[in-house]
């Protein structure tokens, strides 16, 4: 009460989200070596942000000859496959009125998860990541990021929920969001405990349940049951105190073919919804499971028993209504090309695009 001369620097900001309704996100995907697809001619219905695999965790390649051991204090850096293509990409989503969050991430063949948790745990490093990504981001007029950093040590989750509180504001600043993707919070150390879910949900402007895979290799099974679903969302609402509102549910365009012998999983492969008809044929015998919401097949060949619990346009559309249900900020899809044509107009109608 006895201060004088009261000076305002600025108002409040007032953050308007970028999408007016439901988000419908499509990840892009090609390795840190690939080129961006070229996207000229083409529009993607039912999608209003596309999230291309533009940047990734990497350590400077310092084999050659002569030069001293790599260390990641010396060679942490964010590489972009960005290139004329990149460029090219981001012209043809501008046009088409799509947001840009590229995702960035850790996974790749350079980078140890030693190397990693040296890195994030180091506030220089942290730093010199978070400038290089905003640097991009205004070079590119680029409108979020998607944070997508998996298989870390469940010693690193603090440092990691660092780095994205240190994050976050520098994209506000340069008018971008923040979208970081984790996994259900009950698993393994380096798979699921490794995320402090209330905090990211907490700073950044969307958290994103990757919504696959339910069963990995190890344990045969769906790859995304509507009941696992929806018992995550709850735990992410009720347990992690999340906003419904900030939680995009991202879905499978795939499932699992498993073959068995006997009480032993022999094989998995991976089957795209676009190529579910060919698998699926009219005279099998197909078991609709209420608590999965989802077909269920099995048959027998060459010594063989095969099971699929199958995703298609009806057991997509299922997990579709999640959204609405508990009132999701959106939904994403994993990914680009792997979904069948008619799959957007079920988007398109549930989400109200």
């Amino acid at each position: 009460k006895n201060v004088k001369d009261l000076k305002y620097e600025r108002d409040n900001k007032v953050y308007e989200p970028q999408i007016k309704g439901k988000i419908s996100l499509a990840w892009e995907y090609f390795s840190e070596y690939a080129e961006a697809p070229d996207n000229s001619g083409k529009k993607y219905d039912g999608v209003n942000v596309v999230s291309p695999s533009f940047f990734y965790l990497s350590i400077k390649d310092t084999s050659k000859e002569g030069a001293k051991q790599r260390t990641p204090e010396e060679q942490a850096e964010v590489m972009t496959n960005i290139g004329e293509s990149g460029e090219e990409y981001i012209k043809w989503a501008k046009s088409n009125g799509y947001k840009i969050w590229p995702k960035f991430s850790n996974e790749t063949l350079s980078t140890t998860i030693d190397e990693f948790s040296t890195i994030i745990n180091d506030y220089e490093l942290r730093k010199s990541m978070i400038d290089e990504i905003v640097k991009y981001v205004k070079k590119y007029n680029l409108d979020g990021i998607n944070l997508d950093f998996e298989y870390m040590y469940e010693d690193d989750k603090d440092s990691f929920s660092r780095f994205v509180i240190e994050l976050a504001p520098q994209l506000r600043a340069a008018n971008a969001c923040l979208s970081v993707d984790v996994t259900a919070p009950d698993g393994g150390s380096s798979w699921s405990l490794c995320y402090d879910r209330n905090l990211i949900g907490e700073v950044a402007d969307y958290i994103v349940f990757m919504g696959y895979d339910q069963y990995g290799t190890s344990k045969i099974g769906t790859t995304a049951g509507y009941n696992w679903l929806e018992t995550t969302i709850n735990k992410f609402i009720k347990t992690e105190e999340i906003k419904p509102e900030k939680i995009i549910l991202a879905l499978p365009f795939y499932t699992k073919l498993w073959k068995t012998k006997g009480d032993e999983t022999v094989d998995s492969t991976v089957v795209l919804l676009k190529n579910i008809n060919s698998q699926v044929t009219s005279g099998m015998n197909k078991k609709w499971l209420e608590d999965l919401k989802q077909n269920y097949i099995e048959y027998e060949l060459g010594g063989y028993v095969y099971k699929m619990w199958v995703e298609d346009e009806e057991s997509f559309s299922k997990k579709l209504d999640l959204v609405n249900g508990y009132n999701l900020a959106g939904a994403g899809y994993w990914r680009k090309g792997f979904e069948s044509e008619s799959v957007w107009k079920i988007v398109k109608e549930k989400l109200d695009l």
